[in-house]
């Protein structure tokens, strides 16, 4: 028999297998526009262009996937091509705008200037992006907290706190100008942040400018400078702790999507194949 003549998979088999590849394919699309969006926001520090950028790409997997299926001339396929495109495109879209901030943040820490200084001339190197401190004692007992509104399109609470860090030689009634953070301080980050805190460690990393409302009203007024010159920091182990970390929090994010993804397709091709093969047979 000549390989021309080999049998095809024909009827309910031959629309499984085509949905296989359009599912397979769909995912490879997705993979490249996930990559391909956090890839520019990276290189454009711009934490909203991965979400907005995967939007776009989306779109367009949708639509590629509305014409190919219509092409191909299998019952069924260009349905398949319209449900994983639109699967992808939701998918890698999330991934983008969640994606987005740890991607700008591991730019910044990257790219950013270090220096080391003591803990009196912190707050004059607060442009910086690392500080090394040869100096002082960060008191995590004394833990300040305050509760933060961040507005927007889904508005959220957050507890935010400060501790303080104090130079080698400091008296009560003097002011405090290095104050290491916690985002929220809440019963889920709360043990994180303590955990940092008790790091026996001289590393703290700047918090970018526009997160200094969050943490400016939370300084006592008892040890807040007259001039109101302080330098916020998120303590760390060192420079690459801090990296890994954010490391870790994209990859979960990317596992649990990709999880996510294979379940939707997943239950579509299940119960698809199921209704094809019944309708076909009877």
């Amino acid at each position: 028999m000549s390989p021309s003549s080999s049998p095809r998979p024909e009827g309910p088999l031959r629309s499984v297998l085509w949905s296989l590849v359009a599912a397979g394919v769909m995912a490879a699309a997705g993979v490249a526009v996930v990559g391909l969006s956090c890839l520019l926001g990276y290189l454009s520090g711009l934490a909203l262009l991965p979400g907005f950028l995967a939007i776009v790409l989306g779109t367009g997997l949708l639509i590629a996937g509305l014409h190919e299926g219509g092409r191909r001339g299998v019952p069924g396929l260009e349905e398949d091509g319209v449900v994983y495109g639109f699967i992808t495109a939701m998918i890698a879209s999330m991934l983008g705008f969640i994606l987005g901030m740890p991607l700008v943040e591991y730019r910044r820490v990257s790219w950013g200037e270090q220096r080391e200084v003591t803990v009196a001339d912190a707050a004059s190197h607060s442009e910086a992006t690392l500080l090394r401190l040869r100096d002082g004692r960060l008191d995590a007992r004394n833990v300040f907290t305050r509760t933060h509104i961040h507005s927007g399109k889904n508005t959220a609470w957050y507890e935010h706190a400060v501790v303080p860090v104090f130079p080698a030689v400091w008296r009560p009634g003097e002011p405090v100008r290095v104050w290491a953070v916690c985002e929220d301080f809440d019963e889920a980050g709360k043990q994180e942040c303590l955990d940092a805190w008790r790091t026996s460690s001289s590393w703290g990393v700047v918090i970018a400018p526009r997160e200094l409302p969050c943490y400016e009203r939370t300084v006592p007024t008892q040890y807040a400078p007259p001039d109101g010159r302080v330098v916020f920091v998120r303590w760390t182990e060192s420079p690459e702790a801090y990296k890994r970390a954010l490391e870790a929090k994209a990859f979960s994010m990317l596992r649990g999507l990709g999880v996510a993804w294979c379940v939707l397709s997943g239950l579509y091709l299940v119960f698809t194949s199921r209704a094809r093969w019944r309708r076909e047979k009877a």
